[in-house]
């Protein structure tokens, strides 16, 4: 989940086979309550649906195509959704993030909290000034560069 500006504010590991749709309510839950909740049709649900009304949390959901009679849309509210696209691939930009490689989901979600982290300073840029153990010194870092990087304690 990521906020107005595109930093993630909550994130959880669910199996493969679990819809997104079901950890909606538990993240939401979890996080400050926002004015409007933008998702894509997967959270296309009744029931996600009427918990945002009964916390009068305003959907900015587009109807699927399934559905009889739509809900109407705030078109120029669901335009930002591609701040939330825009957040995911900055955190797909991490290999460890995109592959998955680690075997332990707290190994991963330490790798995705880290990741987070250094989004939501907004360091990951086309160049970042930062401090690098390799060179001992606050110097500039491609983006390539910068999975290798530390920050001091």
């Amino acid at each position: 989940m990521a906020d107005d500006r595109g930093r993630p504010v909550a994130f959880a590991l669910t199996p493969g086979n679990v819809a997104d749709i079901v950890m909606a309510v538990p993240l939401l839950g979890a996080v400050a309550k926002p004015r409007r909740r933008l998702a894509d049709k997967a959270y296309d649900a009744d029931s996600l649906r009427r918990w945002l009304k009964q916390r009068r949390i305003r959907a900015a959901i587009p109807s699927t195509a399934s559905r009889r009679t739509p809900y109407p849309l705030d078109r120029a509210a669901y335009k930002r959704r591609n701040v939330i696209e825009r957040m995911f691939c900055k955190l797909k930009n991490w290999r460890r993030v995109a592959t998955r490689y680690d075997r332990l989901a707290r190994n991963y979600l330490s790798g995705l909290a880290l990741a987070a982290i250094i989004i939501a300073w907004g360091v990951v840029t086309a160049r970042t000034a930062c401090w690098c153990f390799e060179c001992g010194i606050a110097t500039e870092h491609d983006e390539n560069q910068l999975r290798r990087i530390s920050v001091p304690a």
